[in-house]
């Protein structure tokens, strides 16, 4: 698991390949559980240089993050430019949450339609993402590579069994009759 975890970092600047779910979540489960370390150590302190330490480690997390992304989207054959669309909509919901708040003319013009409209697309842009997240990758290649390293091999299907236990019955019975063959070929040696 370690392995896995450190993977990432190693394919920090990887934008080609696929990243498989559990990659992707190990990943985002660490530095979101350290980030909420560092924040809850810099509230309970009141120590800003704890906020520092969690600012420098979201930083440094952001393009391994971006990475692991890109390549778990590739795992489920989407483009990584995906997030680049997320990231649109994103910003434009924290700029309609973020602008009346700095601007006192852009409180009054508003309304609440438009905070229901912006949180309705932030849930629903969530949502989607989640749902991208923990959908199971490809079977097999796909456009963006090979499935990843480590992810367990596909169970054979009742159909491939049932030609696997037929041939090896064939092969048993091909063995039975050669063994017949040569038992007769032995006898008749010595008669």
């Amino acid at each position: 698991m370690l392995d896995l975890y450190l993977s990432t970092w190693r394919k920090a600047f990887t934008w080609q390949g696929r990243a498989s779910r559990k990659e992707y979540w190990l990943f985002m489960l660490v530095a979101v559980a350290a980030a909420m370390l560092f924040l809850g150590v810099t509230i309970y302190l009141k120590m800003m240089a704890f906020f520092w330490v969690y600012a420098v480690w979201i930083a440094i997390c952001l393009i391994p993050s971006l990475s692991v992304a890109i390549r778990r989207l590739h795992d489920i054959n989407l483009s990584g430019w995906w997030i680049a669309v997320i990231f649109a909509l994103s910003s434009g919901m924290e700029i309609a949450w973020a602008a009346p708040s700095v601007d006192r003319w852009l409180v009054a013009s508003f309304s609440v339609d438009m905070w229901i409209v912006s949180t309705t697309v932030a849930v629903i842009i969530n949502i989607a993402w989640l749902a991208a997240m923990l959908w199971k990758g490809t079977k097999g290649d796909n456009r963006f590579g090979p499935p990843p390293a480590g992810k367990a091999p596909e169970a054979p299907s009742p159909e491939a069994y049932r030609r696997e236990i037929d041939a090896m019955h064939q092969g048993h019975e091909s063995e039975d009759h050669d063994a017949e063959v040569h038992i007769g070929d032995k006898a008749s040696d010595r008669a």
